[in-house]
């Protein structure tokens, strides 16, 4: 498995000791860096070799920056399965049941539509520049590697770094889909309107009051 990423600061490996998809091995930090991209080594430990489980309440509470959530069927706050507070309390992993990972930091990239396009002439086969919202995005298609990619978008957005990180499985088209409903997370979390229960509604019965 491998996900490349530019690297940019603390971020350059912290970032990639969560990428996995839940419950597969889980990379750490790699000293394998080279043409300023990072690969990580897979090692099964609970958030990483650098990280800490947390709850998105604490996370959100600690990061420097707009923490985002996404709003979709593969990755909604109410499936949402781990957090991993990652190295000095700035790097922020959200794990999925579906296999989705979305890893965030704060934006220290000046140009990432040129980071993106670099990270695409790296590795044109599976690597692509597109858009989100509007926003340049880096895309790599998992179905169309030949090294086992896991699949992912990285863009910047309201000041935030966020990577969508695929398990090898789940389609680049899908993981675009995650990227595009992030949105900002807010105290206390609460689950998309879709995933909350029906309420029940009694009926109320009038009557004479006594004197």
């Amino acid at each position: 498995m491998r996900l490349r990423v530019p690297v940019v600061g603390i971020f350059l490996a912290l970032v990639l000791a969560a990428c996995s998809s839940v419950g597969a091995p889980r990379p750490s930090i790699s000293s394998n860096v080279a043409n300023g991209f990072a690969m990580p080594v897979a090692r099964d430990t609970p958030c990483g070799d650098v990280g800490s489980p947390t709850t998105l309440d604490q996370a959100i509470a600690r990061a420097p920056y707009t923490i985002l959530v996404p709003q979709d069927s593969l990755a909604d706050p109410s499936n949402l399965s781990k957090v991993c507070m990652l190295g000095s309390a700035t790097e922020v992993e959200l794990l999925f049941p579906s296999g989705i990972a979305i890893l965030q930091q704060v934006n220290d990239i000046k140009d990432p539509a040129s980071s993106w396009e670099a990270l695409a002439a790296q590795d044109p086969q599976d690597t692509s520049v597109g858009s989100i919202g509007g926003i340049p995005a880096a895309v790599i298609d998992p179905a169309k590697s030949s090294g086992g990619a896991l699949g992912s978008v990285s863009l910047v957005k309201d000041g935030t770094w966020i990577v969508v990180v695929g398990n090898g499985k789940i389609s680049a088209a899908d993981l675009e889909r995650v990227a595009a409903s992030l949105i900002p997370a807010a105290l206390p979390v609460r689950a998309s309107p879709s995933a909350l229960p029906t309420p029940t509604w009694f009926p109320v019965t009038t009557g004479t009051l006594l004197p």
